[in-house]
């Protein structure tokens, strides 16, 4: 006789003990890969539960005994060195609670992992009629998506600019998808600077970070918009002005199986300084020769 086997609960919540800011949604996906590879390998059973945050009013409610009394085990950041061990020692039959934001090697997601954390993601009717709305006056169910991410202080600064990113979007993107291509952003005035110049859609939604607690209900629902959106896309092209890639764009690439790519471009001071450095060593070549 089979014992019952064990079962994740990989939990979002609004409030975390251990850090002062819950994981935006793309760090809580690379956190949800990481537990179906591993429940996957070990014969455990993962359940995406999104009840006890904002998102859940969006999501399809999980059919699974109420958790919200419960304080889940928390492995961000030093403490994802630990995730490994207590995942190992669970035992048969256990339900264990956790939340992580755990990092995952991208090249070891199957489909089976993503038909896994794609069945938690039933979104509302509100959302996925506004998407297909967006999708209907784009004109073509493929297109691609031009994701920017702007540093969270920067979300409502309305004098953000990204250098280059025009021009990138002149050369790589626009020649390939003409005009079907939908801007997003988390910021709303670079979104509608970028849509106006090249003549492109976007969405009337003002995204936030979904780690954050003091938001409205209208935003949770406008950043599940923008994803369901990206989740459609047929190529998304994504700049972060951080060092790393966005995670609300990289991982929905991951969880639908999406082609990507990473907008970078050098900025106009490295430019500027290559080209200095470019005429002193031709300079120096003249005057040694």
């Amino acid at each position: 006789m089979e014992s019952t086997p064990t079962t994740i609960v990989h939990t979002y919540r609004s409030h975390c003990l251990t850090v002062s800011q819950p994981p935006g949604f793309g760090d809580f996906l690379r956190g949800s890969f990481f537990l179906a590879i591993f429940c996957r390998e070990n014969r455990m059973l993962l359940v995406i539960d999104f009840s006890q945050h904002p998102i859940g009013k969006f999501v399809q409610s999980v059919c699974f005994p109420d958790t919200s009394s419960i304080t889940p085990e928390e492995f961000f950041n030093d403490k994802k060195a630990e995730l490994l061990p207590y995942l190992r020692a669970l035992t048969p039959g256990q339900v264990a609670l956790i939340t992580t934001h755990a990092n995952v090697v991208e090249a070891e997601i199957t489909d089976a992992d993503r038909l896994l954390i794609q069945s938690y993601m039933c979104f509302s009717d509100e959302v996925t009629n506004k998407v297909a709305a967006t999708i209907e006056k784009i004109g073509s169910p493929h297109f691609a998506v031009v994701h920017v991410r702007v540093a969270d202080e920067d979300m409502h600064n309305p004098d953000v600019v990204v250098r280059g990113l025009i021009g990138y979007i002149k050369k790589n993107v626009v020649p390939v998808w003409g005009k079907h291509v939908v801007v997003l952003s988390n910021n709303g005035k670079l979104k509608n600077m970028l849509s106006v110049h090249f003549k492109l859609h976007m969405t009337t939604t003002s995204a936030v970070h979904l780690g954050e607690c003091n938001t409205t209900d209208l935003h949770v629902r406008d950043s599940l918009i923008d994803f369901a959106l990206l989740s459609k896309a047929s190529h998304i092209y994504s700049y972060s002005v951080y060092g790393w890639t966005s995670g609300f764009s990289k991982h929905c690439s991951n969880l639908f199986d999406i082609p990507y790519t990473r907008i970078q471009f050098r900025s106009y001071a490295a430019r500027i300084k290559d080209k200095l450095k470019a005429i002193v060593a031709r300079g120096e070549k003249l005057f040694t020769t």
